[in-house]
């Protein structure tokens, strides 16, 4: 086969075009891919009397107050007295929005936060349920963790901090990371969980300051009632209840477990709310989360749970 001078130079250019366009899709597509990526943020933690984990929010460029980052959480939420410090009051005939909670779901006046710092991190104007209620005795201010848009929430309890960024889970040296499926629910997250060696599932709950199961779980898997103390179960949006408690002989999340632990009972209409509530469901708390390190990957719905 003969191939001629003026053939190569042929394909050289249409090799050099097709280099030049590579190059130029390179350009165009990859600053919007990086002004994509969310910064990544690192939040300080704290855990109060009534075993919430809270942070500061502003609003508005108010002074700071107390908040819940809730992983179960619809929407956000603001008290009166933080609304009217920063300024804003609601409407004269306020849209009601719907806020599921522990207890079920109940209509709440909207509101539109303006200019929301969540400690270092700035999330702009987003809607909020007006928490009018006087049977709140404790932080009244939530964040649902929908608000964040990184694809990684690394909720490190044991050091009291939450770092939110857009890469997979980081691990650190001599620290095994259990990976545990999750299912996203109504911007919720449910974790496949044993008790007594049987199956259910579990909501991350991050804004409940207890862990309970309900009463088709404590069925399945033989946990009985331990006596007739009681414990307070209080979520971020809802007034203190109490339930009984039952002895349960291990409860397992990923590779990890605990044995011998005393969890309440309690049906919530939550799991009906989520049409769930017919099966072996429970709620993961903050008494049991904050002894670990929880990395939710929502891109590849994956919890990652660990300890040092």
């Amino acid at each position: 086969m003969c191939v001629t001078g003026r053939a190569i130079r042929t394909a050289a250019a249409r090799a050099h075009i097709a280099t030049l366009a590579l190059l130029l899709v390179f350009v165009v597509i990859w600053p919007r891919a990086a002004e994509a990526r969310q910064p990544s943020v690192s939040i300080p933690l704290r855990v109060t009397e009534n075993g919430h984990m809270v942070t500061t929010v502003s609003i508005n460029g108010a002074e700071p107050v107390e908040a819940i980052i809730d992983t179960a959480a619809n929407i956000a939420m603001v008290d009166e007295g933080s609304l009217t410090a920063a300024g804003l009051a609601p409407p004269e005939n306020p849209e009601p929005v719907t806020v599921i909670g522990v207890w079920g779901a109940s209509p709440y006046p909207k509101v539109r936060l303006q200019n929301v710092v969540l400690s270092v991190l700035a999330l702009g104007d987003m809607d909020a349920a007006l928490n009018d209620l006087s049977f709140f005795r404790r932080t009244t201010n939530v964040v649902p963790a929908t608000a964040f848009g990184h694809r990684t929430l690394d909720f490190d309890f044991p050091s009291r901090r939450l770092r939110a960024h857009d890469g997979a889970p980081r691990r650190r040296l001599r620290q095994e990371a259990s990976a545990v499926p999750i299912e996203p629910l109504q911007g919720m997250w449910l974790a496949p969980v044993e008790i007594n060696g049987r199956r259910g599932l579990a909501l991350i709950d991050t804004g409940s300051n207890a862990t309970f199961i309900n009463r088709a779980f404590a069925t399945h898997a033989g946990a009985r009632q331990s006596g007739p103390e009681k414990v307070m179960i209080a979520g971020s949006t809802e007034p203190t209840d109490r339930a009984r408690l039952a002895k349960v002989r291990r409860l397992q999340l990923g590779r990890y477990h605990v044995r011998g632990v005393e969890i309440a009972i309690a049906d919530t209409p939550l799991f009906d709310h989520l049409g769930i509530g017919d099966q072996p469901v429970m709620v993961l708390g903050i008494d049991f989360l904050q002894h670990f390190r929880v990395q939710i990957d929502r891109e590849r719905e994956r919890l990652y749970i660990s300890q040092y």
